[in-house]
């Protein structure tokens, strides 16, 4: 097991607003050339009415973590909650409308799997996946948290993002406590 303080997000804009890239595997790799395995981000959508962008090669969760924001997918229309993750193929056409915050995980099709979730007050058991060597389970504090593992803890003001990577095999638990909203994302790799 490592666990690692993530830096200050890069930013970056977009028509629509700011986007925040938290994570990004390999570190290496660049979104603009579409040559990720996964990505973590998080975007202000500061226009009423906004186009994602196509990502035919990546499924996409995404949740809400401030204002109001429905989404159209494919002439489905979502209406996300807060902290409560929605999973649609990035390939798909939507549109959003509203004002928001939210929270972003691409996940390249048939190369890893991933999952999030809005963060509850208690345990949390974090596991490797047989299927794939590693896996890294991200904690992104929307208002502040704490997570403390074995032996060993921290403090995660808001914006800040503890990230835990575990190898075939492990597995830990892990006791958050946050207060307020928090998110947590994990990817097996």
């Amino acid at each position: 097991m490592k666990a690692i303080l993530l830096p200050a997000p890069r930013v970056s804009h977009w028509s629509g607003g700011q986007t925040a890239e938290i994570a990004l595997w390999p570190p290496q790799s660049s979104y603009a050339d579409r040559n990720f395995l996964w990505r973590l981000s998080s975007a202000t959508v500061e226009c009423e009415t906004s186009v994602f962008t196509s990502l035919p090669d990546y499924d996409r969760i995404i949740a809400l973590l401030h204002g109001e924001l429905t989404l159209d997918v494919a002439g489905r229309q979502v209406q996300l909650g807060v902290c409560q993750p929605y999973a649609f193929d990035g390939g798909t056409p939507v549109t959003s409308t509203g004002r928001a915050v939210d929270f972003n995980l691409m996940l390249r099709k048939g190369k890893c799997r991933g999952e999030m979730l809005g963060l509850q007050r208690g345990e949390h058991r974090l596991a490797s996946d047989a299927a794939f060597e590693h896996s890294a389970h991200l904690f992104y504090a929307v208002d502040p948290l704490t997570v403390r593992w074995k032996d060993n803890g921290c403090v995660l003001p808001a914006g800040g993002c503890l990230q835990v990577t575990l190898c075939s095999g492990e597995s830990v638990q892990v006791t958050a406590e946050p207060r307020g909203r928090a998110m947590l994302a994990s990817v097996w790799y």
